[in-house]
């Protein structure tokens, strides 16, 4: 689905979106980073990161760390240039 930029805009003024996205500008963390980091509460969490993955904020990528597999999330493109225009307000 295609969303508009004032679509975009209205999620990224939910709670916690903004410091999700700072969060994974430099680096991919995983969901336990981001529960330390941000909110300690899992089922937030994951509707604020699954809110930025379908608005392509984020990207989700799966990472073999030992013997399994963990999720990393980085800031897309879209999800940087949205944050920068939204720092400069």
């Amino acid at each position: 689905m295609k969303y508009d930029k004032y679509d975009t805009l209205g999620v990224m003024m939910k709670r916690y979106s903004i410091e999700i996205l700072k969060a994974v500008r430099n680096k991919p963390l995983r969901f336990t980073d981001l529960r330390i980091r941000i909110v300690s509460n899992p089922k937030t969490l994951s509707i604020s990161i699954g809110r930025l993955i379908e608005y392509g904020l984020i990207e989700s990528t799966p990472v073999k760390t030992g013997s399994k597999y963990s999720n990393f999330y980085i800031i897309s493109y879209k999800g940087r240039h949205m944050l920068e225009k939204v720092e400069k307000l």
